[in-house]
């Protein structure tokens, strides 16, 4: 009987240890996600001041006279 029983312990331990360290990738991958969003908003405001930049410029230039 206690035979029986390590058998079924050393069975399911790596079946455990896999689902662990899938829990702990995945976590890991969800706070990197967050990271992620986050630089892609601050990305995006960026790229719309020197859109707003470039097209300020623009303007500037469409408006001056020819030399």
């Amino acid at each position: 009987m206690p035979d029986a029983i390590w058998r079924y312990v050393f069975d399911w331990v790596p079946f455990f240890v896999f689902i662990g360290f899938l829990i702990f990738f995945l976590r890991r991958l969800k706070s990197q996600t967050n990271e992620a969003r986050q630089y892609r908003i601050e990305h995006m405001a960026e790229m719309r001041r020197h859109t707003d930049l470039l097209e300020r410029i623009a303007r500037a230039l469409e408006q001056r006279p020819p030399a």
